[in-house]
């Protein structure tokens, strides 16, 4: 009976309610189905879960959300062990000296593989 009252609706564009299925026509090509149960039963039948163990549940759920946090703590603690610089000096400039037995023209040629005047 549903796939019936799915397919009128699809294909006439109708309006069908009933008591726990609706479905409304919104353009040519899509339609939307809702469905709707209400369930009652006396108060106190179900226990209402503690904000602790909410909490848990959440975290069980949603694991994967610490792993950067966790990650970021890692390599946090990784950089502050080994990998910060060691005090030095201070600034350390390099200070470049010409290759021994090597005229001006050829060290240009190595350093830009051309041949040009300038060098």
């Amino acid at each position: 009976m549903k796939k019936f009252l799915i397919f009128l609706i699809i294909i006439f564009g109708l309006f069908v309610s009933a008591n726990a299925f609706a479905a409304e026509k919104i353009n040519n090509f899509d339609a939307v189905i809702k469905i709707r149960e209400d369930i009652g039963f006396p108060k106190g039948i179900v226990i209402k879960p503690s904000n602790f163990e909410v909490a848990l549940e959440t975290a069980k759920d949603n694991w994967i959300i610490g792993l950067p946090i966790l990650t970021f703590i890692a390599c946090l603690y990784l950089w502050y062990t080994r990998g910060r610089d060691p005090n030095g000096r201070g600034i350390i400039i390099a200070q470049y000296e010409p290759p021994d037995n090597l005229t001006p023209s050829e060290v240009g040629i190595i350093i830009d593989t051309q041949v040009q005047n300038k060098d």
